[in-house]
């Protein structure tokens, strides 16, 4: 009778130890469960991160190219973007009839040696030059600090002078140039196309 008792009561521990270890597996699984649901929301956070941080570079990158700043990017910007002209005025002395136009720097990422000179007619047909024609760029400073000459379209002095607020272009060409004539500057660079115009003024 008392072996039947300790049977059953082996039993009935068997039978507790089957229900605790089913418990246990279901805790175990409903926590495998929570964490799995708890990891979703943190990787989607982490993806949406990525995705705007890599939408504010791209925004940078593009800004950064078309404002002309960025050098070895690959893109161009159109030449006004960094460059402009002022309209001109007219100093005559000794030598002649000169001139001046005041540019507009944004930066200072452009020198001299970036640029081509030329003069064209009203319809933007070059007018070719004579050997006397040269133009020079004057700093703030009023002293010249590059030399132009059309005839052979290279700078012969100061091509690494970088261009600065308050310098100015001169245009000296005796004898060809009349009102309406356009003063071009083109661009010589990698990282800027297109041109920039100013009239010859009158007088």
């Amino acid at each position: 009778m008392l072996r039947g008792r300790r049977g059953e009561h082996r039993g009935r521990e068997a039978h507790r130890g089957m229900r605790g270890s089913e418990d246990s597996d279901e805790s175990t699984s409903r926590r495998d469960g929570h964490k799995q649901r708890s990891a979703r929301p943190v990787t989607i956070v982490v993806a949406v991160a990525a995705t705007a941080l890599l939408l504010v570079l791209a925004v940078v990158f593009l800004n950064s190219a078309s404002s002309g700043l960025c050098h070895g990017c690959g893109l161009t910007a159109p030449l006004g973007t960094a460059l402009g002209l002022r309209p001109g005025s007219i100093e005559r002395n000794a030598s002649g009839t000169t001139y001046l136009f005041p540019i507009i720097v944004d930066n200072n990422t452009l020198s001299a040696g970036d640029l081509t000179l030329e003069v064209t007619n009203s319809t933007y047909s070059t007018i070719a030059p004579a050997s006397s024609w040269t133009s020079h760029l004057i700093s703030g400073e009023n002293s010249s600090v590059a030399e132009y000459r059309f005839a052979t379209g290279t700078w012969t002095d100061g091509a690494e002078s970088v261009l600065q607020p308050g310098d100015e272009f001169s245009l000296t060409c005796p004898g060809s140039v009349v009102a309406g004539d356009v003063f071009l500057i083109l661009s010589n660079s990698p990282h800027f196309t297109g041109g920039v115009t100013e009239p010859i003024p009158a007088g």
